[in-house]
Order: C-alpha cells, then structure tokens, then sequence
C-alpha cells in the first residue's frame, strides 16, 4: 500500500506491508506519475514496510533517475531494509540517520 503526504516543498510517498513484486507492477505507474509531477524532493518511507522484493529497488532506481540523487531519498528504513540496499549496493539511495 502507498500513500502520499504533499506539500509545496517534498512528496513523502509511505509504503506499508509486503512490496513484493506484484505490488510494486500494480503500483509503478502510479508511483512514477506521483513522483514526476513532484515539485520538490520526493522521499519513499519504508518505515511500515516489511519485505521489499528487487522490483521496490527498481522503482527506487527509477525515481532517482528521474529527479536527481538530490531530490530523491528512501527514508526511515527497518535494519532489514537496510540490508537489503547494502547487499543491492544502493545504501547511496538511503538517507542518512
């Protein structure tokens, strides 16, 4: 599940549950559309996600591709996640605590 919290400044896109891979097709375009009319910096928070399958990494790649490392971030993420990025070699992608 997505849902979006906007303001002028940012996106916050919060991913909830399992994004496996038929999640992450049913939500991709969706999610891109979000994120290219976003005026400012777009993060995903992946706070209440608990399993992530290589096509959330994808759509991350996708959206900072898109907007620029600077304008995109994967936010308040689980040591589980986290791992998940280190061992994809996308911990760039990750905020800093």
């Amino acid at each position: 599940m997505v849902q979006y919290e906007e303001t002028e400044e940012s996106l916050v896109a919060v991913f909830s549950g399992r994004l496996d891979t038929v999640f992450c097709q049913e939500s991709e375009l969706q999610v891109m559309e979000r994120v290219r009319a976003a005026r400012g910096r777009v993060e995903f928070d992946l706070a209440k996600a608990d399993y992530v399958a290589s096509a959330l990494l994808r759509l991350c790649l996708q959206a900072a591709k898109s907007l620029g490392k600077d304008r995109f971030a994967v936010v308040r993420v689980n040591p589980f996640v986290k791992k998940v990025f280190k061992i994809a070699g996308m911990d760039s992608l990750l905020a800093e605590d």
